[in-house]
């Protein structure tokens, strides 16, 4: 059976031998669509999965630090190009996700990385902050940190409200 265009602008299908017009057309189909498949932006989107393994650092209170260990975290990483909410525009795009409960549960924010030459790893700065960096490592492991508060942070937390706690964990991320 095939399907051939008829002349009022409709398909007529066909239970014959395929002329050899419809047997040339037809590679040139299947390679088109093959492409269009392939070239798709959900396609060509990772997304991986990233739990804390340990997480702490110095809390803030009065001016004064102490060290501490803080709540554990998990991740959702897409990896660009891909298309959303956020549209990521190549693969030095990752849009980062907190998936656990938490002040940022569900907040998405951008981040733009760059590849470490002779190191295979990749570091990823927050777009808007620039407070929050990424190390992500060739076999799987992360290290992430929150450097925007303690004594460098804002000088009205009333103005700019942050978090007044610096940390840094490290853990594990899988393709999801």
């Amino acid at each position: 059976m095939y399907v051939t265009p008829s002349l009022d602008g409709g398909v007529e299908l066909g239970n014959g031998p395929m002329c050899v017009g419809q047997r040339r057309a037809l590679p040139h189909v299947i390679v088109l669509l093959a492409l269009c498949f392939l070239a798709s932006p959900v396609l060509a989107e990772e997304v991986l999965h990233c739990i804390d393994t340990e997480n702490t650092g110095f809390h803030w209170e009065g001016g004064h630090a102490s060290k501490t260990n803080f709540e554990l975290s998990r991740f959702f990483v897409k990896i660009g190009p891909a298309e959303g909410t956020i549209r990521l525009l190549s693969e030095n795009d990752r849009l980062i996700t907190q998936a656990s409960e938490g002040v940022l549960q569900h907040k998405s924010a951008e981040y733009r990385c760059e590849k470490i030459s002779g190191m295979g790893s990749i570091v990823c700065n927050d777009k808007a902050a620039n407070g929050m960096p990424w190390l992500f490592g060739s076999n799987g492991h992360y290290v992430r940190a929150y450097l925007l508060g303690g004594p460098t942070g804002p000088l009205d937390p009333k103005t700019f409200p942050l978090d007044p706690n610096i940390f840094i964990a490290y853990g594990i991320c899988t393709k999801f």
